[in-house]
């Protein structure tokens, strides 16, 4: 579900890739939990499509979301990211910046401790 709502992002269906990211946020908190880092990426990638869309306010919502799982999961030693670093979304919209980077594309990979 969440490489539908990319491919909806990258053709600037926002509104459809909003339903396919919910969907996969619905799923992750279903099978990890609230707390896991995928359900903080989910939360991330609907942040981004909100500020794609021009709605910063809502985007905020959603990033700060994401990053007090990020945080805590970081705090625990339990997730990092080899491409994106916690919080990088939401300091660019804090700052002006009109729109982050497209959504994490599905291959990245979340470091975990072995």
């Amino acid at each position: 579900m969440y490489n539908i709502g990319v491919v909806y992002a990258n053709k600037d269906a926002y509104d459809e890739a909003l339903v396919w990211y919910r969907k996969a946020l619905d799923i992750w908190e279903r099978l990890v939990g609230a707390e896991h880092p995928e359900t903080a990426r989910a939360m991330n990638n609907i942040g981004t499509t909100y500020a794609h869309k021009g709605e910063y306010h809502e985007a905020l919502a959603w990033y700060r979301k994401a990053l007090a799982v990020y945080g805590q999961q970081l705090a625990l030693g339990l997730a990092g990211s080899a491409n994106h670093k916690p919080g990088d979304d939401i300091v660019r919209v804090l700052h002006g910046a009109r729109a982050p980077p497209r959504p994490h594309p599905p291959g990245q990979v979340l470091l975990f401790p072995a």
